[in-house]
C-alpha cells in the first residue's frame, strides 16, 4: 500500500514539476538532463524531455530515468557506412602513391564497369606501346623498360580498381537498406546523393587524366593541378560525408549539467570547431595545389623562402589566378601559412576546451585528440619539405590529413549534439 503511494507521489511530482509524466524507452538507463538535450531518435520519432522548460540559469543537476536502445538497423547502417568511409581512406591513400610514383597516366584509356589488367606478353606489350605514344613517355620516360612499366602501371589499375570497390560497397547495401526500410526519410536522400558522388567521381578521376594526356609542347606531362584539386576534394567530401553519416547512426546522445556556463561553453566550441573545419578544408585544397604544381621541389626551407618571409617571385604572375593557382612558390607560401593558421584556430579550440569546465568525456577526448593530430600533421608536413619531398612521407602527410579531417568532423559533430 505505501509503495503504491509512493509510485503515485512521484507522478505527480513530475507532472507538477514538468508539466507532464516521464516517457521511457527500451533498456533503463540513468542520464543527467538539461535544458535542450539532445533528442536522440527511435524508431523516427523524437523524445522530448520535459526538462526543456527549466531556465538557463538553474544549476541544479536533475536525473531521470531514460529507457534509450538503438535502433538495430540504424547501427547496422552506421557500421556499413564506417566500412565504406575506411575504402574510401584507403583509395585516397593509392590515389596519393600513384601520383608520387608518376604512375597516374600509365593507362591511356578508361571504361566505367574496368577491364582485367594484361595477362600475357603481348598484351603487356600492347599497353606499354599504348603508353609510348603519349608526352609523358616521350618527354621523362624514354629510358624506360616493360618492367618498369608495369610497376607504374600496378598503381594506376589498383587505385582505379579501389574506387570501383567503394561503389560496389556502397551501392548493395544501399539497395538492400532502401529496399528493407532501414535507410528511409532524411537518411534516404543523404545516401543517395553519396551515391551519385562516387559515380561522378570516377568520371572526374578520368576527366583529371585526360588532361595529362594531351599537352602543348612547352607543358610539363602532368595532370592539371585544378582537376586533381577537384578530385581529391570531392574524394574528401565524399568521405566526410559517410563519416558524418555513420557517426550520426552510431554515436548515441551524451549528458550535460544544466549550467549556463556549460551551454556557453558548448556554443564557443561549436563555432570555433567549424571555422577550424572551414580553414583545414581551405588548406587541404591548397596542398592539393601543391602537390599538382610539385611546389614542394622548390625553397625546402622552413620558416624561411630563400632567406625571406614572403619569397621574392611570390607575384611572378599578373594575375591573381596565376599567382594563386599556378605559380609554385606563391602556391607553396599559400599553402604553408594557411596550415599554421588552421594550427592555431586547432590550439584555440583546445584552449577553449580546457577553460570551459565540466563537459562530456566523448567531446572532450575528439577535441584532444584533434589538437595532437595537428602536432603530428605539421611536423609531417615540415619534414616533408626539408627533405625534398621523400614518397613515405609526402604520402604519410596525405595520410595525416584525412586523419584530422576525420577527428575535426568527429569533434564538431559531438558539439552538434547540444542545440544552439
Amino acid at each position: 500500500m505505501m509503495a503504491c503511494r509512493w509510485g503515485n507521489m512521484q507522478q505527480v511530482c513530475s507532472k507538477l514539476v514538468f508539466g507532464k509524466a516521464t516517457r521511457t524507452f527500451g533498456a533503463v538507463q540513468r542520464r543527467r538532463l538539461v535544458f535542450g538535450f539532445p533528442r536522440p531518435r527511435l524508431g523516427g520519432a523524437k523524445v522530448r524531455y520535459p526538462c526543456s522548460k527549466l531556465s538557463l540559469a538553474t544549476r541544479v543537476t536533475h536525473t531521470q530515468t531514460v529507457k534509450y536502445t538503438a535502433e538495430k538497423g540504424s547501427r547496422a547502417v552506421g557500421i556499413w557506412l564506417l566500412g565504406c568511409s575506411t575504402l574510401v581512406f584507403g583509395t585516397v591513400v593509392v590515389g596519393g602513391l600513384t601520383r608520387l610514383t608518376d604512375s597516374g597516366l600509365s593507362m591511356v584509356q578508361w571504361k566505367f564497369t574496368g577491364s582485367r589488367p594484361p595477362m600475357t606478353t603481348a598484351e603487356w606489350e600492347d599497353e606499354f606501346n599504348q603508353y609510348k605514344q603519349y608526352p609523358q613517355y616521350e618527354r621523362e620516360f624514354q629510358d624506360m623498360t616493360l618492367s618498369e612499366f608495369k610497376r607504374i602501371y600496378a598503381w594506376e589499375y589498383g587505385h582505379r580498381m579501389l574506387g570501383r570497390l567503394v561503389g560496389i560497397s556502397f551501392l548493395l547495401p544501399f539497395s538492400y537498406f532502401a529496399a528493407t526500410g532501414r535507410v528511409r526519410g532524411r537518411a534516404l536522400g543523404q545516401c543517395g546523393a553519396l551515391l551519385a558522388g562516387i559515380c561522378g567521381q570516377g568520371l572526374l578521376g578520368w576527366y583529371m587524366v585526360k588532361s595529362g594526356l594531351h599537352l602543348s609542347p612547352e607543358e610539363r606531362a602532368r595532370v592539371s593541378q585544378y582537376r586533381l584539386t577537384a578530385h581529391l576534394s570531392t574524394a574528401f567530401a565524399l568521405y566526410g560525408g559517410m563519416l558524418w553519416t555513420a557517426f550520426s547512426h552510431l554515436l548515441t546522445p551524451q549528458s550535460l549539467p544544466i549550467s549556463s556556463d556549460a551551454l556557453a561553453t558548448m556554443t564557443r566550441l561549436r563555432t570555433r570547431a567549424g571555422v577550424t573545419l572551414g580553414l583545414l578544408s581551405i588548406t587541404i585544397m591548397s596542398g592539393c595545389l601543391v602537390a599538382g604544381l610539385d611546389a614542394g621541389m622548390i625553397y625546402n626551407t622552413f620558416p624561411l623562402m630563400g632567406g625571406d618571409l614572403v619569397p621574392s617571385d611570390y607575384w611572378a604572375r599578373s594575375t591573381i589566378i596565376g599567382t594563386l593557382g599556378e605559380n609554385e612558390a606563391s602556391v607553396q607560401f599559400n599553402h604553408r601559412w594557411l596550415a599554421m593558421t588552421t594550427a592555431g584556430s586547432v590550439f584555440y579550440t583546445y584552449w577553449a576546451l580546457r577553460k570551459g569546465g565540466l563537459l562530456p568525456s566523448r567531446t572532450r577526448i575528439a577535441v584532444k585528440a584533434m589538437a595532437h593530430m595537428t602536432i603530428l600533421q605539421v611536423t609531417l608536413g615540415v619534414s616533408t619539405l626539408l627533405m625534398v619531398v621523400p614518397v613515405h612521407l609526402a604520402s604519410a602527410h596525405q595520410a595525416g590529413a584525412l586523419t584530422l579531417w576525420s577527428l575535426t568532423l568527429w569533434a564538431l559533430h559531438e558539439l552538434r549534439r547540444f542545440p544552439k
